[in-house]
C-alpha cells in the first residue's frame, strides 16, 4: 500500500511546516506488517512514526510518499485507513 501526501502553500510568505504520519503497527501476531520505502523525512524506528520538517517553509506544493505491506491469512478481514 502506498500513501501520497500532498502540500500546498497558495500563499507568498515562506510558513514552517511539520507533517507526521506513521507506519501502521499490528497488534495481532497474524497480521504482520512490513514497512516499505518512504521519501525524505526522518523515521522514529519505535513508534513508526516518519517527520517531515520544512522548517525553513515552502513555497508551491511538496509531495512525499511511503510505503508498507501487509501479510495476513486468506479469509481475514481487514481495513487500511
Amino acid at each position: 500500500m502506498t500513501w501520497e501526501i500532498k502540500v500546498k502553500n497558495n500563499g507568498g510568505a515562506m510558513i514552517p511546516l511539520i507533517v507526521k504520519d506513521q507506519f501502521p503497527i499490528s497488534n495481532n501476531a497474524d497480521i504482520k506488517v512490513k514497512n516499505g520505502e518512504f521519501t525524505s523525512g526522518t523515521l522514529d524506528e519505535k513508534t513508526g512514526i516518519i517527520t517531515w520538517s520544512f522548517l525553513k517553509g515552502i513555497t508551491g506544493s511538496q509531495s512525499f510518499t511511503f510505503d508498507y505491506n501487509v501479510d495476513y491469512q486468506t479469509g481475514m478481514t481487514l481495513y487500511l485507513e
